[in-house]
């Protein structure tokens, strides 16, 4: 019986694998348009499905790519047995191909390409042929000529064809964690995605790269390098493209990290992205142009180090190029004769910045602004694709804030994933937040025009969030930034006062859950303390709070604080309330009269109340009862420092990030922030009752529970 049930079993392996027929590989030293062509009808056949993740269809994908490895005579990832590297979510495919060099042998240069797609949706079977089954096949190409010179490159080179792109970039993460992975000896990274297809169907033979900002040399040696292969190589900076490709899991320090790739295509992420569309005369070229570009990485005596200064305006031009493709085949796109003053307008002045000395940030702001008003134009001729193309600009606006910090952050994620190995029956629901430094550019201290002092300060918190469902494989991803601010304008005095505040208040035991943050947090405000007066320079953190509440004639700290909540200074009212603790009925007392005091601002009268919470006596939860009918808005524009036009940090990226975010939030989900709200959300979480914001229902409760 077992033996039949074994041979029932094998019989219907057979039949779900064997149904695709994988050709033997005939080595040939050149990369040539009928063997990338090969290489695509092969992955991209209807019968593989969309090469998903954990399916079958995948795993002929896997085997494809493997043998073709062997037959190149690549070798597995050190320490590994085979070319597989399964990480539950799916399984990247590895060989390297050792460096002729002795000495530079045990460095690394990656070329990637991801051979994964999505499968079957509700548009149906995405076969992704330009996505990434061109990639695919042309890392096999490269490979394929690599392994046949008679003399090899001088580094290493590691082959990675990666699993799960399309779900968050997981193959390439997973492998930056493993155990035998060692960044520090990756010189360099390659990685392919997308090509055979004219970008935004216009821009025909070209090609763009990512990540040459940074190292003239190598961009002008690919530029050159294209220009041999008739092919136009349009540069763009990182912050601008943003992550969408296996490339970002290894930023994560300086060395080139280079995206190859056509662009977006009308076809992108649809059943329509079929091999017959691919120009495999032009895909030859870029190539080409990529293998070139790889062997001077890996055969150069040293690799071009980054530069901090700007560079010549290349991605205006390259901006620029595409306008100009735009104007010029704008049938295409339908573009009315209004539209095309438009495009025109938008041309003109950013070929007259291309003579001007931009820094990087006006750049990349530039280039953004344009490309975002050039999927405007998309509308007519494809919503999917213009709606795609802003989706991918929006990513990369808040991508750019801090590439090294999402990537690490993300890494962290995945490391948590491998570490509990998540099954497919279960759910995930995964939060992670990291805690940043404060860097020198997130704080200043300035005199504003009327004799004040204006302290402002900003401090991130990335986050990610992961979800996936019960028997459910896709996973969904939220992430961002969080901004905090220490900010506070008044007379010198006043922000000395602040200072001080935060220094005693840092340093309690209560406020270092995040030890890093806080002790960041601690260096800058003793820093601009000693920047401010030198009374408090080489003194303890005891010794400076010893001495200020005799300088302001108290005795105790917490007496302080109760004198600063009334403080005309909000921020120093809402300081003195967050680090007071409302153990003493003197502090209750303040707290009570704040909040019913309507002359105060309303952001000061909501911390106060929320300061109250698990304060579970009747006369703290009846004067907060009376409040439960009060619509003053807590959240005001006005309230916010950071909009102030004398604001310190006025240009810093985040700021500018945060208030562009913002502006539309305080007519909307602001509204929603009442002095009400904070006295509903107090009550219910101290007596862990609802009675929503029946006043009369709360007062009937608290006087029957509460003594």
């Amino acid at each position: 019986m077992r033996k039949e049930l074994l041979i029932v079993l094998v019989g219907v392996l057979v039949s779900l694998t064997g149904c695709v027929s994988i050709p033997q590989e005939r080595l040939s030293p050149a990369i040539g348009s009928q063997e990338l062509s090969d290489h695509v009808h092969f992955l991209a056949q209807p019968a593989l499905k969309g090469r998903k993740p954990k399916t079958w269809e995948s795993a002929t994908a896997r085997r494809y790519i493997k043998d073709r490895f062997e037959a190149y005579g690549l070798v597995p990832w050190l320490g590994t047995k085979g070319y597989e590297q399964s990480f539950g979510f799916g399984t990247n495919v590895i060989g390297v191909l050792p460096g002729s060099d002795p000495h530079l042998i045990n460095e690394i240069v990656i070329l990637s390409a991801h051979y994964d797609h999505v499968g079957k949706t509700k548009k149906g079977v995405l076969l992704g042929a330009c996505d990434n089954a061109s990639g695919v096949a042309a890392l096999l190409e490269v490979a394929e000529k690599l392994s046949q010179l008679e003399k090899k490159p001088k580094r290493s080179i590691c082959f990675a064809s990666f699993d799960a792109e399309e779900r968050m970039c997981l193959g390439a993460f997973a492998f930056t964690c493993r155990e035998d992975y060692n960044d520090l000896k990756v010189s360099a990274i390659v990685n392919i995605d997308l090509l055979g297809r004219d970008f935004l169907d216009i821009v025909n033979n070209s090609l763009c790269v990512v990540g040459t900002d940074g190292y003239p040399n190598l961009q002008k040696q690919i530029i050159k390098t294209g220009a041999n292969e008739g092919i136009k190589v349009l540069p763009f900076h990182s912050e601008l493209i943003g992550p969408v490709g296996d490339h970002i899991a290894f930023i994560s320090r300086e060395r080139p990290v280079l995206f190859f790739s056509c662009g977006l295509y009308k076809d992108y992420h649809k059943p329509t992205d079929t091999a017959d569309k691919l120009n495999y005369k032009q895909m030859k070229s870029t190539v080409l142009t990529i293998s070139n570009s790889l062997l001077e990485l890996a055969n150069s005596e040293k690799i071009e180090t980054k530069q901090q200064s700007d560079f010549e305006n290349i991605g205006l031009k390259s901006t620029a190029y595409i306008l100009d493709k735009l104007i010029e085949k704008r049938d295409v796109f339908d573009i009315n004769e209004i539209d095309l003053e438009k495009v025109k307008r938008i041309s003109d002045d950013l070929n007259d910045s291309l003579g001007q000395k931009l820094t990087k940030a006006k750049q990349v702001a530039k280039e953004r602004k344009v490309l975002r008003e050039v999927t405007d134009f998309l509308q007519n001729y494809d919503k999917v694709l213009a709606e795609t193309g802003r989706g991918f600009i929006d990513i990369s606006e808040l991508y750019a804030l801090d590439p090294e910090g999402f990537t690490n952050s993300f890494r962290e994620t995945v490391k948590y994933f491998l570490k509990n190995k998540f099954s497919i029956l279960f759910g995930i629901d995964y939060k992670y937040e990291s805690e940043e430094k404060i860097a020198n550019e997130d704080w200043a201290v300035t005199q504003t025009n009327d004799g004040q002092y204006f302290l402002g300060m900003m401090y991130k918190k990335l986050f990610i969030k992961v979800k996936k469902g019960f028997l459910k494989t896709d996973l969904s991803l939220e992430s961002g930034f969080r901004g905090h601010f220490n900010n506070c304008k008044g007379s010198k005095e006043e922000i000395v006062d602040f200072c001080v505040m935060q220094i005693v208040g840092l340093n309690s035991p209560d406020t270092t859950n995040m030890p890093e943050l806080a002790a960041s947090l601690l260096e800058i405000q003793l820093r601009i303390l000693n920047h401010l007066t030198t009374q408090y320079r080489n003194l303890s953190l005891e010794e400076i709070k010893d001495k200020h509440l005799r300088k302001k004639g108290f005795s105790s700290y917490e007496d302080w604080l109760v004198s600063l909540v009334d403080s005309n200074n909000p921020e120093l009212a809402k300081g003195a309330i967050k680090f007071s603790k409302p153990s003493s009925d003197k502090i209750i007392d303040k707290l009570l009269t704040i909040i019913h005091n309507e002359t105060v601002r309303a952001d000061v009268r909501e911390i106060a109340i929320r300061k109250l919470t698990g304060r579970r006596k009747m006369d703290v939860l009846m004067a907060i009862s009376e409040l439960l009918d009060s619509e003053s808005l807590t959240r005001k524009k006005d309230y916010g420092l950071q909009f102030d036009e004398e604001f310190p940090l006025a240009e810093h990226p985040h700021i500018l990030f945060f208030k562009k975010g913002i502006e539309n939030w305080y007519n909307t989900e602001g509204k929603k922030h009442t002095i009400a709200k904070a006295a509903y959300d107090t009550l219910r979480k101290t007596t862990k009752k609802d009675f929503s914001r029946d006043k009369k229902a709360w007062r009937k409760w608290i006087k029957a529970n509460v003594k």
